[in-house]
């Protein structure tokens, strides 16, 4: 028999088609891989964060204010190194009960729980063999294993359990120096610790990939942290664990930061942020309102992520009551309403200034989170679906109609609540095979452009953040010098305005003007005082492009959360 001749380029030509669809068959077994690891994630839309170590004596943020420099990583200087250092050693929470824990984020509706292991401090809350500054340290007060308990009591109620763990260590004297290669060692054995003793694994949550910079900038590079082999032991020992994008690799899930993340169904994400203004706890910390709390998670899964809300634990081991207080109320808010959360996806309309959307099955739940006019006339494209019913979950009148390939829902003013308005659209067919789509604001300045004559090097708070629809986030904050700060909004052509809300964070400004920008320059609108959490002012009619928030008067850094202009 005699083998068939092929010309060298014919046979070139076979082999790199062959390995084409080999490596197409190797990324569709990832990605369905992945698409498993995180169906639960997904489904479960809501968890909580617990940030806790013997950091909670001093009500200060844990790390953050551990000594002062620490070989170029900026520090708040609060405690000095002598002293954070040893907390440990009077840290007895003896009220601890990882039982209570796991009670109360159920109460609270949250599906699975992260804890911190160990933060960029190096104290290391479990009983790791690596070294002696931990919860069973021979100098430890305490004198337990806290993740072991926790682990336990989260196996006991089927309650998904992931572990915070920071890439660096602020206290290891090996960590970027020429001995880096025995912190790798180090912090590598750390992870296959926690990944080997306490059973099921859902999350592992890394942090501070990607370092910050003694001017603020954040540099990134996975070799620092051998991230690759990293994250393929999390995957080799727990298969189904999903894991976030803080190593400086791609990876299951982003982690936007104490902001809701933007409409995004691929990569998946979750939103972690603070019930106050601290990771850890703080004594009489600013908290976020019952609203807040609850339209930050409806924010998130109308963007199709999740949520996971941090709650700080007090020096005795116990979550402060009024935190427990206020998640409960989250938690009873699910119970009513938990149908138009869990278990669903973002859109298909996207988030704009008034509400967002979710959907499951046949449904489209559309979430009315604030409306700054008279009733509501919402139009809402539907693209050639057909609609079976629609309906107000939370009560009240609504009525709908037809109007060519749009659906308009007139819903009355005394159906607006404080928290949410819930229309629920059943149609024929998937609502998952609906495309996003845009909606309109009702605001004339969402998403338009914002300047303003000095702005934070943060991203948290750019100029540009007051105008994205997300009044519980961050936004604007002064970064120079100048005497007479402002913000200005440019709405891209001239309107007529006669109404501006304004959200600040704080409560330093004391005096304030309105102005618009005419040919001879800038025309005074109004002129105020304090405008605290929230003003809203109106005003004579006016026809402009541009608009400034001029902060005359401020007893410390100005900062806006949002602007809104009607």
């Amino acid at each position: 028999m005699k083998m068939k001749k092929y010309p060298f380029c014919s046979l070139i030509l076979v082999l790199i088609m062959g390995l084409s669809f080999s490596l197409k068959a190797q990324n569709q077994d990832f990605f369905d891989t992945q698409a498993r690891r995180l169906e639960w994630f997904r489904d479960a839309k809501f968890g909580m964060f617990i940030h806790w170590g013997p950091v909670s004596l001093t009500g200060r943020e844990i790390g953050w204010s551990r000594g002062g420099e620490r070989r170029g990583r900026p520090g708040t200087g609060e405690t000095p190194l002598e002293i954070y250092d040893n907390l440990y050693k009077h840290w007895n929470p003896s009220l601890y009960n990882a039982e209570e824990w796991v009670q109360i984020a159920r109460a609270a509706g949250m599906k699975y729980m992260v804890f911190t292991t160990k933060h960029h401090d190096g104290f290391c809350n479990w009983d790791t063999e690596y070294t002696d500054y931990k919860s069973t340290g021979k100098d430890a007060l305490f004198g337990r294993d806290i993740v072991k308990e926790l682990a336990e009591a989260c196996h006991r109620h089927d309650m998904p359990l992931g572990f915070y763990y920071s890439l660096p260590d602020w206290y290891d004297e090996n960590y970027l120096t020429d001995k880096h290669d025995q912190f790798l060692e180090m912090m590598h054995g750390q992870v296959r610790e926690l990944l080997t003793r306490y059973g099921k694994i859902d999350v592992m949550w890394f942090d501070l990939g990607g370092m910050v910079d003694e001017d603020g900038s954040r540099s990134c590079d996975p070799a620092i942290w051998d991230a690759g082999n990293l994250i393929n032991m999390v995957h080799e020992l727990q298969p189904g664990a999903v894991v976030n994008n803080r190593t400086c690799l791609a990876a299951d899930f982003g982690t936007p930061e104490q902001r809701i993340g933007a409409f995004q169904s691929d990569p998946a994400w979750e939103t972690c942020m603070t019930i106050g203004r601290q990771w850890a706890w703080k004594p009489k910390d600013d908290m976020k309102s019952k609203p807040q709390c609850i339209q930050t998670l409806i924010r998130a899964a109308g963007g199709d992520g999740n949520l996971l809300f941090n709650v700080g634990p007090m020096p005795d081991g116990r979550i402060e009551p009024r935190q427990v207080d206020r998640i409960k109320e989250m938690g009873e808010w699910l119970d009513k309403y938990g149908e138009t959360i869990y278990g669903t996806r973002g859109g298909p309309y996207k988030p704009t200034d008034w509400g967002v959307s979710t959907r499951k099955g046949n449904k489209i739940f559309v979430h009315m989170l604030n409306w700054f006019g008279d009733s509501p006339a919402l139009r809402l494209p539907l693209n050639g679906v057909k609609i079976r019913d629609v309906s107000l979950l939370t009560g009240g009148e609504i009525n709908h109609e037809i109007k060519g390939k749009d659906l308009l829902l007139y819903v009355s003013k005394s159906a607006i609540n404080e928290i949410d308005a819930i229309i629920r659209i059943e149609i024929e067919g998937d609502a998952m095979d609906m495309p996003v789509i845009d909606v309109k604001p009702e605001s004339l300045s969402y998403q338009k452009s914002a300047t303003a004559s000095s702005e934070s090097t943060s991203h948290f708070w750019k100029a540009k953040n007051v105008l994205d629809g997300d009044w519980i986030g961050h936004g604007w904050r002064q970064q120079g010098d100048e005497e007479i700060p402002w913000i200005e909004v440019d709405l891209g052509e001239k309107v007529t305005v006669s109404r501006m809300i304004i959200f600040e964070d704080g409560n330093s400004i004391e005096e304030f003007d309105l102005q618009v920008k005419t040919r001879k320059g800038w025309s005074n609108i109004h002129n105020g005082q304090r405008i605290g959490d929230k003003i809203d002012l109106t005003f004579d009619p006016v026809k402009g492009q541009v608009f400034r928030l001029s902060i005359n008067k401020s007893n410390g850094i100005p900062s806006i959360r949002e602007m809104v202009l009607l």
